[in-house]
């Protein structure tokens, strides 16, 4: 959510950043790009900025907000490693964000600076698709999906068995501080 209170949500199938807007009954397009076909999550940087994930293109983008509140320049920032399926995150408190990779199974922690995304894996080898994060204290929680079992004929009929959460003790790299990294 913005300081202004608006709410962005995004449309991984039309490239488009969607807000709602404090008192608006209904979504509106923000800002589009054909290049953005693959956009997924979305979060507010702490200089106000906009940033979002493209699953497809394995990509962070930083857009600008103006001060009316319209979105200005987007910028692709350079990352200090691949990624590959950045999906689920949340924005920490010092506005790092934890990223789950879904097609290389990692658990990564992002910090933006400037035009670049250091990208710091805290987890990998996740035997499914890491799809959902959530952070308690110093821990990062973490849902797999098991997309094989349906995506695979081999595997369609068969029981995936149990799905649970599992837990990343990232304690040391969730507590640092904006200025220790």
């Amino acid at each position: 959510m913005a300081r202004d209170g608006t709410t962005y949500a995004t449309d991984t199938r039309g490239g488009r950043i969607l807000a709602l807007k404090p008192g608006a009954g209904a979504l509106s397009v923000w800002a589009t790009d054909p290049k953005w076909v693959g956009i997924d999550g979305v979060a507010m940087l702490p200089d106000g900025s906009l940033l979002f994930n493209n699953v497809r293109q394995n990509q962070l983008v930083r857009v600008a907000v103006k001060p009316d509140g319209n979105a200005g320049t987007a910028t692709l920032l350079e990352l200090s490693q691949p990624i590959d399926g950045p999906d689920a995150w949340r924005t920490l408190r010092d506005g790092r964000i934890v990223l789950a990779e879904n097609r290389s199974g990692k658990i990564d922690i992002v910090t933006v600076a400037g035009d670049k995304a250091n990208i710091e894996t805290i987890k990998d080898g996740f035997k499914f698709t890491p799809t959902a994060v959530t952070v308690v204290g110093d821990t990062v929680w973490v849902l797999e999906a098991k997309f094989a079992y349906r995506n695979d004929p081999a595997l369609k009929d068969k029981d995936p068995g149990q799905f649970g959460a599992t837990a990343v003790a990232a304690g040391r790299a969730l507590s640092r501080t904006s200025r220790n990294q």
